[in-house]
């Protein structure tokens, strides 16, 4: 028999004393990640959190020898779909790193009852696209003048994730 270490500790639901971190990597990449009616305060966001945990959402945080590296987290849609939000430390893994944890988290998702997590990306927002194209997301379409960043109409393409379609790395 082959055993296999596992790097990462799938911790659920969030820990709310992580809050701030995840708060402050959102911030990161806020120019390319969020639009204008995502919280703007971190009060905002904690109570955004306890709202869709209170209406089913699940949250997920990666950690790796101790030390927190990352988030999966879905709002619930209905009948068992999630949309879908993710972020990491930016230096604390590698591409291909994130990549297995995120897929790590995507089971976990999928073991307790997720049937579909659908991914939304601004459409210039390139290194997003590809990660979850490689993380087995499935492209559904694109959205012309769905949302706002920054004030501005963008378009949005949409990516949906199943469970046969997330594999070990």
């Amino acid at each position: 028999m082959i055993q296999v270490e596992c790097k990462y500790e799938i911790v659920s639901p969030f820990p709310e004393e992580c809050l701030p971190l995840m708060w402050q990597w959102i911030n990161e990449f806020r120019e390319q990640m969020v639009d204008d009616f995502t919280p703007k305060t971190f009060e905002e966001m904690i109570e955004k959190e306890r709202s869709d945990r209170e209406a089913g959402g699940r949250f997920y945080t990666i950690v790796q020898k101790g030390t927190v590296v990352g988030f999966v987290w879905g709002e619930h849609v209905g009948d068992q779909v999630y949309a879908g939000h993710l972020v990491f430390d930016r230096d604390a893994l590698r591409p291909a790193e994130k990549l297995e944890a995120a897929k790590l988290a995507l089971n976990r998702f999928f073991s307790e009852g997720a049937r579909k997590i659908r991914w939304m990306a601004f459409t210039d927002n390139r290194a997003y696209r590809i990660f979850l194209r490689r993380l087995g997301a499935t492209f559904e379409g694109e959205l012309k003048k769905e949302t706002r960043r920054q004030g501005e109409l963008c378009d949005v393409v949409l990516f949906a994730s199943f469970p046969t379609e997330v594999t070990p790395t």
